[in-house]
């Protein structure tokens, strides 16, 4: 449900507790931020993937990067928290079955006014391989090339 392209989640990124990772290092919050944005549209009139109900005071909302490669994500996880330890091997399997059948389901994508630069592309491009069915890519008014 995560990965869809009209789905919104509501983050609460300050209710850790002091003993435990801030939202940021914890692994199952980062797979469900992750998740979120790799299908989502980037359009003025849809909600963004990801609504911090916390936010830091004064942080304007950030655009959205690029659905982060398999291996980009698999690195990553190696530096979260997860309270089982066994939950990081889930979660890069999950994430990895989570964006073969995202994008290669998908028929169009749509990126576009999400502030990309060169690499945002290259790290986007890493994933184009899993585009199977793509025909329509929109990328318009970023600071590609």
């Amino acid at each position: 449900i995560y990965a869809h392209q009209l789905t919104t989640v509501f983050v609460l990124s300050k209710s850790a507790p002091p003993t435990r990772p801030s939202y940021e290092h914890s692994g199952w919050t980062t797979y469900e931020g992750t998740v979120a944005r790799i299908l989502k549209v980037n359009y003025n009139f849809v909600w963004p993937a990801v609504i911090d109900l916390q936010p830091d005071e004064g942080t304007a909302s950030t655009p959205p990067k690029p659905p982060l490669s398999i291996a980009e994500f698999n690195k990553k996880v190696k530096t979260l928290h997860f309270t089982n330890g066994a939950d990081s091997d889930v979660v890069r399997g999950i994430y990895e079955r989570t964006m073969r059948r995202a994008l290669g389901g998908a028929k169009q994508l749509a990126y576009s006014s999400s502030a990309w630069d060169d690499a945002d592309g290259v790290s986007f491009a890493a994933s184009l391989p899993l585009c199977s069915r793509l025909e329509r890519l929109k990328l318009g008014t970023n600071k590609l090339g």
